[in-house]
């Protein structure tokens, strides 16, 4: 555990605004059990009511993506309504509402057939929650699994203090075709290809991903696909995959990740493998009850969904990007020094949302962010040119 907390410091040295993930191998042991349970009452909030609120959040969202419910509508506030009389409403009672009203819709046969078979996978997923204020993980199958590695005491890049957003405040120098690691935001924390979007209220991301083949691994260095939202003077949160090098008990492999200030975890339960092709990742923002008073962060996926608790709310939700990154993380990167090989990685049909707009829209439909500011590029850019490398949608880091 020595070794653990060790690397669980270094992580701290990077987060939000597009830098590349941290430099260790982790066999994802994040989580740290607690013996003698103080939270009585804060694990009893997390029961199956808990959980199975969550996943009517997915279902409502897909509800809203299919255009049968309005983006302001709240379904889990729409079931008491039509379900009166009854004191307590089950998972079941949920469930079968939100497929009747797809039942009710007036979308084709397939896409209705294909709508309720998700809606009924996402009744029973398994649903992991990370409570970022009190640094807990819940499992909705086994309640509270352990807590979130604690890395606030050490300093790490953040980009609050975002005033302009879009402007630039000074010249740029004529190197964003081809910057040094020093003239990137992040750059020293590995090579990356980070692709981001202005602060315009986005609220969702959704692409199919294609997950790298990793070779030539070097101790220190670890790949990371992975989506971000950020706004300014709020800690953003990440989520994706992280690649496991492998150990005597694990292959190698890639495990959905969340990240949120100076804490993460990974949903252990739901490994992928280099050369995955995974349907439909999402990442979204959204409240569970209009009376919520900030965000809920989920990542979704075919077979899982991993959930956070966020700082975002009404305030500053209008002022969030979205970013999307491939990366090989490493501690003092100076531009030549990363061996690890990650090769064609892919985001293919990639759309996005604001909060405000019921459909999303494909990525290419808005320009992208880049901005130079304090002597360094934010936003979309390459770090470094020589090791990012694409062939059609695809690419590759490595030198």
């Amino acid at each position: 555990m020595k070794r653990r907390s060790l690397l669980a410091m270094i992580l701290s040295l990077v987060m939000c605004l597009g830098i590349a993930m941290p430099a260790w191998a982790a066999e994802s042991e994040n989580l740290t059990e607690n013996t003698e349970n103080d939270f009585a009452d804060l694990d009893s909030k997390y029961d199956t009511e808990f959980f199975n609120r969550l996943r009517l959040d997915v279902i409502e969202e897909e509800l809203q993506d299919h255009s049968i419910i309005a983006r302001n509508v709240n379904l889990i506030e729409m079931i008491p309504a039509t379900l009166s009389g009854q004191t307590e409403i089950s998972g079941d009672d949920m469930f079968c509402y939100a497929e009747d009203i797809v039942l009710d819709s007036s979308i084709d046969a397939k896409e209705k057939k294909n709508l309720l078979e998700k809606i009924n996978n996402i009744k029973t997923i398994p649903v992991t929650y990370v409570d970022f204020e009190n640094g807990r993980v819940y499992d909705s199958e086994k309640g509270y699994i352990g807590e979130v590695q604690d890395i606030s005491t050490v300093p790490f890049v953040m980009d609050n203090d975002i005033t302009e957003i879009y402007g630039e405040d000074g010249i740029a120098p004529m190197s964003k075709d081809n910057p040094t690691v020093s003239e990137i935001f992040g750059g020293n924390t590995g090579a990356f290809e980070r692709r981001q979007l202005g602060y315009g209220g986005f609220d969702k991301i959704i692409a199919d991903v294609t997950l790298p083949t990793i070779s030539n691994i070097t101790d220190g260095e670890q790949a990371w696909v992975y989506y971000g939202f950020e706004a300014p003077n709020v800690t953003g949160i990440e989520g994706g995959f992280a690649y496991q090098k492998g150990n005597e008990e694990n292959e190698p492999r890639w495990l959905p990740f969340i990240k949120s200030g100076d804490a993460y975890t990974y949903a252990e339960k739901f490994p992928f493998y280099s050369g995955d092709t995974i349907k439909d990742v999402s990442f979204f923002l959204k409240k569970s009850s209009t009376a919520d008073a900030n965000y809920t962060a989920y990542l979704y996926g075919p077979d899982y969904l991993h959930s956070a608790n966020t700082g975002f709310n009404n305030a500053n939700i209008n002022g969030v990007s979205v970013k999307r990154m491939t990366s090989i993380g490493k501690t003092s990167f100076n531009g030549s020094n990363i061996s690890t090989k990650s090769l064609n990685q892919k985001y293919a049909n990639v759309f996005v949302k604001r909060y405000y707009e019921n459909n999303s829209k494909a990525w290419s439909s808005y320009s992208e962010y880049s901005n130079w500011k304090n002597n360094q590029w934010y936003g979309t850019i390459d770090c470094t040119n020589s090791y990012i490398h694409r062939s059609g949608s695809y690419v590759s880091i490595y030198k």
